[in-house]
């Protein structure tokens, strides 16, 4: 007789199908948060990439930028959809889950093809302020040396005439005072210029490199996490 054996037996059974049950409704919970988050994210992300506008480097470093940020909230819904493995899976989630699977491989590619394209684009943003901060420097210098080149022209009399015509009081005994007085604010207006575009260059500059290295480092980590998800969710691609 091995009624007993048979007995203990039944019970060790019922108590291993107690757990799966526990097991799979503490596992739903997860997954309907992972694809609540995944549909999220892909919302998010339509609407930072569209509308397009490529070969616009600052959108393209832009956008760049605002997936990689989005990114980690992917990660973690990826995770939550691939927990509990093969368990309690529903009817055509197998192939949901294979889909998926590769899709974490192609975009771990992806990140790791725009790492070429993000520097690309901060040296030639970088170019591009420095062109517009340039150029815009040149044409307050330019005026401003243009004002000076008339003060030197104008005669001490004319300057007062037209400093009066402009209904400011000035001490007519000391006419060349007055001149040299508004010659040293040109130069002092000069040197504050170059400063101005000195600091304004240099921050433009530690932005721009301090974003480029978080984004480029980020999309690095991503790629490799990523990469991961793939090669330990094998069992979704059988």
């Amino acid at each position: 007789m091995s009624y007993p054996e048979d007995m203990q037996d039944g019970k060790v059974i019922k108590a291993v199908q107690q757990f799966s049950a526990r097991l799979a409704t503490s596992i739903f919970p997860f997954r309907y948060v992972g694809y609540g988050l995944m549909a999220l994210v892909l919302i998010d992300w339509l609407t930072i990439l569209f509308p397009p506008s490529f070969l616009n480097p600052v959108w393209e470093f832009q956008t760049f930028g605002a997936l990689v940020d989005r990114a980690p909230l992917l990660l973690v819904a990826i995770l939550f959809v691939f927990y509990g493995g093969s368990q309690a899976r529903r009817n055509g989630e197998g192939l949901l889950l294979k889909v998926l699977s590769w899709g974490c491989l192609l975009l771990s590619v992806l990140f790791l093809l725009s790492l070429p394209l993000g520097i690309v684009n901060t040296l030639r943003i970088d170019t591009q302020n420095t062109e517009v901060l340039t150029a815009q420097y040149n044409q307050d210098l330019a005026q401003a040396e243009q004002f000076e080149e008339e003060l030197q022209s104008t005669s001490p009399s004319e300057l007062i005439e037209l400093v009066e015509q402009e209904g400011i009081a000035v001490d007519t005994d000391n006419p060349r005072n007055l001149k040299e007085a508004l010659l040293s604010q040109v130069s002092e207006e000069k040197t504050a210029l170059e400063q101005s575009f000195q600091r304004t260059q240099a921050s433009d500059r530690r932005i721009l490199i301090e974003n480029s290295v978080k984004w480029n480092l980020g999309a690095l980590i991503i790629a490799a996490l990523l990469f991961t998800l793939w090669r330990t969710t094998d069992w979704a691609r059988k």
